[in-house]
């Protein structure tokens, strides 16, 4: 993610180590070192903790899971993040460190009189508003999002890729310059045929006029004159 860097300039933050532990399957801390280098498969067994990971990256970011989330397990699906091996007195965390340690954060959650309650160990204005930046962003691809996508339509699946890969801004300036382009050819239009009509409405009037000065001079010369 491009972040503005110190004195200004854009820097890429990227995620080199993540830590986590009592996040639903992961009954025991577990700790993955990221080569910013290389793509990362993570692959196991159905209940292996695939999808612990990405539900722990989640919430890190955004305060809840979206698969997991309906009426009874909590709308942010939070009840059913902690782990029920984890002892009531033991937090559970998920832990980012960054290329750029200002970053560095551990988000815990824990029971605070018997209420689940999360927060962050760093609470700088610059990680705050990198995490409100974050929101905004497409995080997590589900296989629901893919088959989503495979029934959208042409004009959907551009929206959805453009969004994707932070293509968005653009997608929406280039619609409203294309509205802005198909408003000044109608107006173009518009005016091309008031122009027409307006030259024919001139040519009617000038073919009127000569008539009207002909019959004119044909009843000057009869003693009677006509005014047009």
């Amino acid at each position: 993610m491009n972040w503005p860097g110190l004195e200004g300039k854009k820097q890429v933050i990227k995620i080199k180590e993540i830590q986590i532990s009592g996040i639903r399957g992961i009954k025991k801390d577990l700790n993955i070192t990221l080569d910013s280098s290389k793509s990362i498969l993570i692959y196991g067994d159905n209940g292996s903790g695939k999808s612990s990971i990405t539900d722990a990256i989640e919430w890190f970011y955004s305060d809840r899971v979206e698969h997991l989330s309906s009426e009874e397990i909590g709308r942010k699906g939070i009840n059913a993040l902690r782990s029920v091996f984890l002892p009531e007195d033991k937090a559970a965390y998920a832990e980012l460190r960054f290329s750029d340690s200002r970053f560095d954060s551990r988000k815990k959650l824990f029971y605070k009189r018997s209420k689940l309650t999360s927060e962050y160990s760093n609470s700088t204005e610059e990680f705050n508003n990198y995490i409100d930046t974050f929101l905004k962003e497409n995080l997590i691809l589900r296989y629901k999002d893919l088959l989503k996508f495979i029934l959208f339509t042409k004009a959907e699946k551009l929206e959805e890729i453009s969004q994707i890969i932070g293509f968005s801004e653009v997608t929406k300036i280039k619609t409203v310059f294309k509205k802005a382009v198909n408003s000044l050819k109608r107006e173009l239009k518009i005016r091309n045929v008031d122009s027409h009509i307006n030259r024919q409405q001139a040519r009617i009037l000038e073919q009127i006029g000569q008539n009207i000065n002909n019959d004119s001079l044909k009843y000057l010369s009869g003693g009677l004159a006509i005014l047009p």
